[in-house]
């Protein structure tokens, strides 16, 4: 197998885990975070993640439902993941949940953090074994 070839499935393998098959714990339809304290993140992202295994196109969109943050995240292969763990820490967004892969949880976290009109993204699954960094654009 070429290493092209390889890396192609190795990044495949990682979106699998985050939506093929993975059941949320938490289903509710936004966070328990106030809009307030999100504003500057609030709207559609475009969020481009590169990692080993290649690059990952992924779309954030952050919604005001009944004044509290409703969080999806979109790709296009694999379709939309509802995130209501929201907190903010500083100038940091993080998202977060537990993915089951056939039984196993896999605790999945993305932390947003404003760089200008862009956001700087990091994409951490099972506790720091697959990590990726990636930049959103507003769209």
């Amino acid at each position: 197998m070429n290493h092209g070839r390889a890396k192609v499935l190795g990044l495949i393998a990682v979106v699998s885990l985050l939506w093929g098959g993975v059941t949320p714990l938490r289903v509710a339809a936004q966070s328990e975070l106030d809009v307030s304290q999100a504003q500057e993140f609030m709207g559609h992202w475009l969020v481009t993640f590169e990692a080993d295994q290649g690059s990952l196109l992924v779309e954030l969109d952050l919604q005001d439902e009944g004044g509290k943050v409703a969080v999806e995240v979109t790709t296009i292969q694999l379709g939309t993941q509802k995130v209501t763990d929201v907190t903010r820490s500083e100038d940091t967004l993080q998202l977060q949940w537990e993915a089951d892969a056939q039984g196993q949880l896999i605790p999945v976290r993305v932390e947003i953090t404003p760089q200008g009109e862009e956001l700087a993204v990091l994409l951490d699954i099972g506790d720091g074994q697959f990590l990726a960094d990636g930049v959103g654009a507003r769209t």
